[in-house]
């Protein structure tokens, strides 16, 4: 597990600063719920107050000894005016406890009787006498009125509790509690809290009782607008990390060797790159959202619970009822927005599976870095349209729970200022019903299914980053010049698997010379050619232009000097022009042209609905056999490499077809060392020297004359096809 997470760690790296800023944001949304809980339950007490009185009980004298020695002792002056208000017996008792230690009741109960006594009989309230205790700002807030009855003793009380902190329980409410604790930071906040609260209880208007309320939509905004940037930026990480993890795997398997493309199934590497990336996608856009923000949710609301409300724990799977805000809106262009993805996507994969499927072509032409290029164009326009769905998608859930949270807030004021006949029972019932902790605890079962699929899957995708080419490109190349070299196979030993072809074969090609290399399927005729442009490497021997191996040049230097002309035409789904450009990437549209002409293609091409703006469909599917090959023979031209493959160009072709495009490889072929490859020997009848070629093996070599006189194997296919 753990080199999965380095793994997935690489595959997100390049964007590590939006990373953590995005985990850092989910972090702050994990508290977004435990927020609305908070604002729910302090609207509760506002809304529906715990009764209160402000006359002491018993139980208020937390700790008498304490009491009774601040009192006895008058060690401040609040505790030497007390004890000039308790009645003679009260005091003899304290001084007798403070002796004897006998039962604290009976004092507790004498206290208690002063004390209520003391509430009620007028202000206790003088700045010197109080000069030396904290008071809680809602006293602070109460005095500067002139409280009477009720609240008189309320303010009394409090007063009392502030002297004696530790020996009096409190009696203020829990809101107040958090506000009095609030005011050791922001202590005008706590003041301005403290004050609104009261003018709801004693004078309640709409404006009071919404900016109290408001606590409800702010949470629900500022939590939304925090989990919409979370989102967002994991999105972003997501989205970009992985297409750069497919143009990663697309570019390695570029330049992996043809026997490792030819071995695997063209679905399997598209499933490899579609569907398996796509679970860590999900992983990382999705998954990750949860595995930062639902543990933080999950633990504060379970830990809020439990300190707080211990028995509201068992009632967590009282379901929130959520009145939804139509989106209306947003939905056509959600609907726009993931049309357009699916349409980007399939782009993707098309480009993919064009590269792929001509990887002859763009391996002979040097076409990779154009390949990627257009396959990272195509990634940019699904990232954008992806991001679009992403904004259409997320940003409705704060706008309904904003609007929402308005809803709500109306509800409550309504009811503190109206009083109705909803009952705290009622309404606790319907702010519990949004406990999360469950949901949150499926949530990450169900995460950790989707690590063990990305886990899974993620092994078959790197299993492709992990596969070595076994054509390795040298550390330190040489220069190859093919212009006016020979091309000499050097005792060549090689085989497919455990099946050996050549045995010591070899070949000289001299500069210049026309060599056709004939005999039936299977004898070695397209291994060798092959073998020149370096998709398979010899296992014994040396194949050397101008006396250079080819194993000292690189890929890319060795193909520059090579053109190809192959009877499976390549062509790609776009403009006749394009695919001529392939040749010699930036070429202008006169050097086409004229490349066009040379292969007697500009004719018809000329003829079609936009000339060469003409988009010829996927693999030309719109031209005729021949001028599929007068194309190819075009962007041949244009290379203008010194050395020329010829693979039976002109096979699948009627003879009409035929003199056209021998006429463009008679054009093609002028200057340059060509090796061709011909099944049909009319074709090849003025060739410099023909090589025939049995089972890996040359049986005879010399031009066509001499080939008949000869009376060899060269005849007999000749007579054969003549007859034919």
């Amino acid at each position: 597990m753990a080199s999965f997470f380095t793994r997935l760690w690489d595959v997100v790296r390049p964007y590590k600063v939006r990373f953590f800023g995005g985990t850092i944001l989910g972090m702050l949304a994990g508290l977004k719920d435990p927020m609305l809980v908070g604002s729910i339950w302090f609207i509760f007490a506002v809304v529906f107050p715990q009764k209160t009185s402000p006359s002491f009980s018993t139980d208020d004298i937390v700790n008498l000894p304490a009491f009774t020695e601040q009192l006895a002792r008058h060690t401040n002056q609040v505790a030497a005016f007390v004890w000039t208000q308790l009645a003679d017996s009260t005091r003899e008792s304290i001084t007798s406890f403070e002796q004897s230690g006998a039962d604290q009741g009976p004092l507790k109960a004498a206290l208690v009787t002063d004390l209520n006594r003391l509430l009620r009989s007028g202000p206790i309230y003088d700045p010197q006498r109080f000069a030396s205790v904290s008071l809680s700002p809602e006293a602070r807030s109460m005095l500067g009125d002139n409280q009477t009855g009720e609240q008189l003793a309320k303010l009394n009380r409090m007063m009392l509790e502030d002297a004696f902190p530790g020996e009096l329980a409190n009696n203020a409410s829990d809101v107040q509690k958090s506000i009095n604790k609030m005011a050791r930071t922001w202590p005008g906040v706590a003041h301005w809290l403290s004050r609104s609260i009261d003018n709801l209880a004693t004078q309640p208007t709409l404006m009071t009782a919404l900016s109290v309320f408001a606590i409800l939509p702010i949470t629900m905004f500022l939590g939304g607008l925090i989990n919409y940037g979370y989102i967002y930026y994991m999105t972003w990480v997501g989205v970009r990390a992985i297409g750069d993890l497919r143009a990663k795997i697309y570019h390695h398997l570029l330049h992996l060797p043809p026997a490792f493309l030819l071995k695997q199934s063209t679905g399997d590497l598209m499933a490899r790159v579609s569907s398996d990336v796509s679970t860590l996608h999900n992983l990382i856009s999705n998954s990750l959202v949860s595995i930062v923000r639902d543990p933080i949710t999950l633990i504060v609301l379970i830990g809020s619970q439990v300190v707080f409300q211990p028995k509201l724990t068992l009632m967590s799977l009282i379901i929130l009822p959520v009145s939804l805000v139509p989106v209306i809106i947003f939905t056509k262009k959600l609907k726009k927005s993931a049309v357009a993805t699916q349409n980007a996507n399939a782009d993707v994969f098309r480009s993919m599976h064009e590269g792929l499927s001509g990887a002859r072509v763009v391996k002979a032409y040097n076409l990779e870095p154009v390949a990627l290029a257009d396959f990272q164009e195509r990634i940019k326009g699904y990232n954008s349209h992806y991001m679009r769905t992403t904004r259409a998608s997320e940003i409705p859930g704060p706008l309904i729970e904003f609007f929402g949270a308005l809803g709500v807030t109306g509800l409550l004021a309504s009811i503190a200022l109206t009083k109705g006949d909803t009952t705290a029972a009622g309404f606790l019932t319907f702010v519990i019903s949004i406990q999360m902790s469950y949901t949150k605890l499926k949530y990450l079962v169900r995460l950790i299914t989707q690590i063990i699929q990305a886990r899974a899957a993620s092994s078959r995708v790197f299993e492709i980053l992990d596969t070595p080419s076994d054509l390795p490109e040298p550390t330190d190349p040489k220069p190859v010049k093919a212009a006016g070299a020979e091309i000499r196979f050097d005792n060549i030993t090689f085989g497919y698997d455990e099946h050996e072809l050549f045995r010591g074969f070899n070949l000289t090609v001299k500069p210049g010379q026309l060599v056709a290399l004939v005999g039936q399927s299977g004898s070695g005729k397209t291994t060798l050619t092959n073998l020149l442009l370096r998709f398979y490497d010899p296992q014994e021997g040396a194949l050397r232009i101008g006396g250079t191996d080819i194993r000292e040049v690189t890929s890319s230097d060795l193909r520059a000097q090579i053109s190809v002309v192959t009877q499976e035409t390549i062509l790609f789904n776009e403009s006749i022009r394009r695919n001529i450009e392939l040749g010699r990437p930036g070429a202008s549209d006169a050097e086409i042209e004229e490349a066009a002409r040379h292969a007697y293609a500009d004719d018809f091409i000329r003829k079609t609905p936009h000339g060469y703006d003409t988009v010829i469909g996927e693999k030309g599917a719109s031209l005729s056999g021949g001028q599929r090959q007068r194309l190819a023979i075009a962007r041949a031209i244009l290379k203008n490499a010194p050395i020329l493959i010829l693979d039976e160009a002109t096979s699948a072709l009627d003879t009409e077809a035929e003199r056209a495009v021998q006429a463009a490889l008679d054009e093609l072929m002028q200057g340059r060392t060509t090796i061709c490859i011909a099944h049909r020997l009319s074709t090849i009848q003025h060739a410099d020297v023909i090589v025939v070629m049995e089972s890996g093996r040359i049986v005879e070599m010399g031009n066509h004359r001499e080939l008949l006189e000869r009376g060899g194997l060269y005849q007999k296919l000749h007579q054969l096809q003549f007859r034919e």
